[in-house]
């Protein structure tokens, strides 16, 4: 889908705004003169400013494009109250049904690529790789007081695949592996730091325990 940014818009509206006042001033001076020129000339700027909307949105490759977006979004700055990164696009995402700022790669108005994602205080909440806004591939998910709650993979914000849990020590608690956001598959517990139990888990629950320590 095509996205239009400000200048877009002021294109788009001096092309509207030159063909009324094509239609308009032909009307008029027809009746007085019976000529179309007046009318004429503003419908040429019309189509002048027609090519250069066109020439704008659809000259630059994708790559080009994206590499643009890239490097505008990347712009961060640092206000005085503290290190807070501020985004100018002020782009947000959801995760775990919450909303948090986004900072990082941005392609197509959306998060994609490398990025990391803030609560309201500037808490560092998720960081990784993001596709269409959710996080997907490998990342790090973040309590607010920053210590690590997840390491792993992710697939559009769910768990998916190899994952470390952490409590809030800092400790292991569970290794093993995740699908849709449920543990699937051979998975340790650890308690005190050291492996506790080997199981295997089903769509998140478990079936057998494999071997206890």
């Amino acid at each position: 889908m095509m996205q239009f940014d400000l200048m877009d818009w002021f294109l788009l509206g001096t092309i509207i705004f030159f063909i009324l006042l094509g239609i308009t001033s032909a009307t008029i001076a027809f009746k007085k003169s019976r000529s179309y020129f007046p009318g004429l000339t503003s419908i040429f700027m019309a189509g002048l400013f027609t090519i250069l909307l066109a020439f704008k949105l659809y000259h630059i490759a994708d790559a080009q494009r994206a590499a643009l977006d890239a490097t505008i979004t990347k712009a961060w700055y640092h206000p005085e109250q503290g290190n807070d990164k501020v985004n100018p696009t002020d782009l947000t995402i959801k995760f775990n049904d919450q909303t948090y700022r986004y900072q990082g790669n941005i392609v197509g108005f959306a998060a994609n690529g490398q990025g990391e994602a803030y609560d309201n205080q500037g808490n560092l909440i998720l960081s990784g790789t993001f596709r269409d806004n959710q996080l997907h591939g490998a990342g790090v998910w973040y309590r607010p007081d920053g210590t690590t709650k997840y390491s792993g993979h992710f697939r559009y914000n769910q768990l998916h695949g190899k994952g470390i849990n952490y409590d809030s020590q800092g400790n292991i608690a569970i290794n093993g592996t995740y699908r849709n956001g449920k543990l699937h598959g051979e998975v340790y517990h650890y308690k005190d730091g050291k492996v506790h139990t080997f199981s295997k888990y089903e769509n998140g629950k478990k079936v057998k325990i494999l071997r206890q320590y």
